[in-house]
C-alpha cells in the first residue's frame, strides 16, 4: 500500500490485514463499509462524501453581506453532500427539515453565522452515525460560524430560540 493513502481513521496500522481484521470483529457493517470507500490522500482530508466546492459556494453567499442568501441546507444525494437548497426567510428554512432525514445547515443569525445538524427522530440509524461522521468534515469546510447547534425535534428550529442560544453563547444574556 503506497504510505501516502491512508485510512481515515486507522492510517497507524500497517497491515491492511490487521485492520481488516479489526473491521469484521469490533466496527459495525456501516463503518467498515464507509472506511473501505473513504481512502484520501493526507493534502486533501475532506472525504469524498462531501462536495467541497459545492458546500464552500452555498456558505460564501450567507457570509456575503451584500447577499440577500441567510441560509443552506446540505443533505445527502446519493451518497454525496450537498447543497439541498438555500433561501432567505426563516419559515422556508424550518421546512427544509423532515422527521425522516438528517441534514446539515450554515444560518446567519443577528450578523453571526450558526452550523446546525439536524438528526431527525425517524431516520435511520447508519443515517445518524454518517451525519455525525460527516459533521466535522463540513465545519472545516465551513470555518465560520459561531454556534454550533444539533437537535432532532422541529420544535427547537424556531428562531427566537435560536438567537437566545447564540447570545448565552457569546454571553451577551
Amino acid at each position: 500500500m503506497d504510505m501516502r493513502y491512508c485510512v481515515h481513521i486507522y492510517w497507524s496500522y500497517s497491515s491492511w490485514y490487521s485492520l481488516h481484521s479489526f473491521c469484521n470483529a469490533i466496527l459495525p457493517l456501516f463503518i467498515y463499509r464507509a472506511i473501505h470507500a473513504e481512502f484520501f490522500t493526507m493534502d486533501n482530508p475532506i472525504p469524498s462524501s462531501v462536495d467541497a466546492v459545492d458546500v464552500k459556494a452555498a456558505h460564501d453567499k450567507i457570509t456575503d453581506i451584500a447577499n440577500s442568501v441567510f441560509w443552506a441546507v446540505f443533505k445527502f444525494k446519493k451518497g454525496i453532500i450537498k447543497t439541498s437548497s438555500t433561501g432567505t426567510d426563516f419559515k422556508s428554512f424550518t421546512a427544509q427539515f423532515a422527521d425522516d432525514e438528517v441534514a446539515f445547515a450554515s444560518l446567519r443569525l443577528k450578523g453571526q453565522n450558526v452550523f446546525v445538524l439536524w438528526i431527525g427522530e425517524k431516520s435511520q440509524q447508519t443515517d445518524k452515525l454518517m451525519a455525525t461522521a460527516v459533521a466535522p468534515f463540513i465545519q472545516a469546510i465551513i470555518k465560520t460560524f459561531a454556534y454550533e447547534y444539533t437537535t432532532s425535534k422541529k420544535a427547537d428550529i424556531d428562531q427566537d430560540h435560536m438567537i437566545k442560544l447564540l447570545k448565552e453563547a457569546k454571553g451577551t444574556t
